[in-house]
Order: structure tokens, then C-alpha cells, then sequence
């Protein structure tokens, strides 16, 4: 069983940021979601995305022992050469032990009653998909890494340390919050990407990742941080989509819309080591955690550093890899999280809304399942 886990992000969103941002870290040593995509299907993924990652910036990150490639178009430890078969995730730093493929954001909401001529609709961001033909990120930004001495000397005023809500008073003002930060801006906004959906939900994500090597255990962890704006005011939002959808008419509300009942997903597709379909993936719910792993703990091809596989644990065997959610966003109207959602998940989803009697409805196709959510009435 696989499952994928989503964070309900708020009833509503204007113009700010939604309650905080949504928290998350990668581990190895051991992320699940989504599950394995075949070869065959990685293969078309990359015949069918129009999307050439030499066009935009990546970056690698080697800061600590989990070696984590990323693109500007929101996808999470990829390979950065575009590879239809590679890894991005690596364990330790350097080594041949794959653990992940790729991850990334995916992002769902209904656009509220003052949505013009998209009132309430139901559409989605999918800024990872594991099929590749759906994939409606865009890069607003570079993406900066605070080891590189470039991206250090011209470090963006937008991307220090800001949030006092999430850092330590030390922290506020710094370029860096770790000993290596990853920072990068990118949205939905393009009217040219929208394989599987009618319109842009018009979302930009702010993405940061941070890193250690203490205290112990840190060294084989990366942090990310995401934080989401409601970008339909925006003027070029709107040039770009009214100009595509509406003859350049002034038809999308000029002070945007409300996002009603928002999830975030942070999807995964894991490949420990290169058999992938022996993999196998589980959840520990009460802890908000997601893990993949060799159902056969057999890897002979992996290099087994015996500083990091040594007794009592594996000394010759794949580790695990997973993904905990730290913290969901905070509702400003209860000042608490907004908390998970867990869905039952087999292999690739796909959505559809419906009206019925008044209230609306969002179905999930998990597999051979279907589950049918009913939003929020107001």
C-alpha cells in the first residue's frame, strides 16, 4: 500500500502568504508517496516534456551526506541532466546508492465565488508529476545556493532569513540559516502549461531548502520549507491569461480571487536502488511519516561505507529513505495547524469536481479506487 499525504493549506487565500509555510524534510538512512513509475513510463516523460532543463538554472545539493539534484520548475532530488532513467537522490553524497528519482509540490484548490469567469473552479498545480505530461511549473527565479560563492555575492534581499515565526532571532537577516540553503521562486502562472487542467490556479511557491552535519543524524537530513502565494492580482498573472483565454479582454478580477479549500501534496517517487519495482513503501501515520525501501535490502552494486553501515544496523544492505511533514501551515482563526490529510494511493492519481444537491465534490482516482472528498461547505 502506498499513500500520499496532503496538507490542507486553509480555507481560504487572498493576496499573502496562507498561515505560515509548509515544513518538510527528506531522510535517508533511510520518502514514499505516489509510488514507482516504470522505466517505460520515465522513458515518455521525458519524449513528452516540452521543458528542456539546460533552458533554466539547477543546482546540486552536496552540503551534507544526502546528495539532492533540483531544477527551477519545483522538482525536488531529479536528476539535473534531464536523465529518463537516473536518480536524483543520493546516499552518502558521491556514492552510486540511489534512493530517490524525483519529488516535488502538488497543489490543488477551488477558486472562490469571486473568481469571475472562473468561479469555482477546481483545478491544480502539479509541480511534480510523475508522468511528465502535466507538469505546470514555470521559474520566476535562479536558484541560489549559498555555497556557491556567485549565488553568495548576489544573494536576493527577497531570499534572506525573514520568517520570526520559523527561525531563531539569530537567524533573521542572514543570507544562510544552515550550512548550506537552497532558495528559489516558480509558479503556475503560464497559460501555455496547462496539460490537464482548463486554466493556471495562479499559485507561486517559495521554496527553501536547508542543511547540517550536526548534531548527529542531521548529516543525512534536508530541510524544505515551501510557502505559497495567491498570485491572480498579479498584473502579469493576468496579462498573460486573460490575453490566452479571453482575447486580452479585462475579464479576471483585478484584485484576483479567493482560493478556497487548498491542499498540498509533497509527491514522491523513490528508487532505492536500480530495482525499483522491488520497492515497497509504507506510512507512520501518527508521526506524519512516509518511508520507501528495498523489499530485499539487497544492493550489491551500492558502495557500503563502513562509517555509515556498521553493527548493530546494515553493513551490507540499502538503507531507507522517507519524508516527514514538520509543520502544516497555521489558521489565523484558530491559531492552530491545519493538519494532513492521508489518502490511499496505488499508483498515479487523477481529479474531477462535481455539484451534487449544492455541494461540491473533488474525486481522487487513486489506482484502481476512487475517493470522493466533499469541500468544505461555507
Amino acid at each position: 500500500m502506498r499513500l500520499s499525504m496532503f496538507a490542507r493549506l486553509g480555507q481560504e487565500g487572498r493576496k499573502l502568504v496562507w498561515g505560515g509555510a509548509l515544513t518538510a524534510l527528506l531522510l535517508a538512512a533511510g520518502t514514499t508517496v505516489i509510488g514507482d513509475v516504470s522505466p517505460e513510463a520515465k522513458r515518455q516523460r521525458a519524449q513528452d516534456d516540452s521543458f528542456s532543463l539546460f533552458a533554466g538554472p539547477t543546482a546540486v545539493l552536496r552540503g551534507n551526506q544526502l546528495q539532492c539534484g533540483l531544477n527551477s520548475i519545483g522538482a525536488v532530488c531529479t536528476d539535473v541532466f534531464d536523465s529518463p532513467t537516473g536518480g536524483g537522490g543520493f546516499w552518502p553524497t558521491g556514492s552510486p546508492n540511489q534512493y530517490i528519482f524525483n519529488t516535488g509540490l502538488q497543489v490543488a484548490a477551488v477558486v472562490g465565488a469571486d473568481g469571475g469567469p472562473w468561479a469555482n473552479d477546481t483545478t491544480a498545480a502539479l509541480f511534480f508529476d510523475p508522468l511528465g505530461t502535466n507538469q505546470h511549473g514555470t521559474q520566476l527565479t535562479n536558484i541560489y545556493d549559498s555555497l556557491n560563492p556567485d549565488d553568495a555575492a548576489n544573494w536576493p534581499p527577497e531570499a534572506k532569513v525573514l520568517d520570526e515565526d520559523l527561525y531563531q532571532p539569530v537567524l533573521i537577516g542572514r543570507d544562510a540559516a544552515s550550512q548550506q540553503d537552497s532558495w528559489v521562486q516558480y509558479w503556475d502562472g503560464n497559460p501555455d502549461r496547462i496539460s490537464g487542467r482548463q486554466h493556471p490556479l495562479g499559485i507561486k511557491v517559495t521554496q527553501r531548502s536547508l542543511a547540517w552535519n550536526y548534531p548527529a543524524g542531521n548529516e543525512s537530513l534536508i530541510y524544505f520549507t515551501y510557502n505559497f502565494e495567491n498570485v491572480s492580482a498579479d498584473a502579469e498573472f493576468q496579462r498573460l491569461n486573460e490575453n490566452q483565454f479571453f482575447g486580452g479582454a479585462n475579464q479576471l478580477p483585478d484584485a484576483g480571487y479567493t482560493l478556497e479549500a487548498m491542499y498540498a501534496a509533497f509527491a514522491t517517487d523513490m528508487d532505492v536502488t536500480n530495482n525499483a519495482t522491488d520497492n515497497f513503501s509504507t506510512a507512520i501515520l501518527p508521526f506524519d511519516l512516509g518511508l520507501s525501501y528495498h523489499g530485499g535490502f539487497s544492493a550489491p552494486d551500492f558502495a557500503y561505507d563502513p562509517a555509515l553501515f556498521f553493527p548493530p544496523f546494515f553493513t551490507d544492505a540499502p538503507g531507507i529513505v522517507g519524508i516527514k511533514y514538520l509543520r502544516s501551515p497555521i489558521d489565523p482563526a484558530t491559531g492552530e495547524q491545519v493538519g494532513l490529510v492521508e489518502i490511499e494511493d496505488r499508483a498515479f492519481y487523477g481529479n474531477m469536481t462535481y455539484v451534487h444537491e449544492g455541494r461540491q465534490y473533488v474525486v481522487l482516482q487513486t489506482g484502481p479506487k476512487l475517493t470522493v472528498l466533499a469541500l468544505p461547505e461555507d
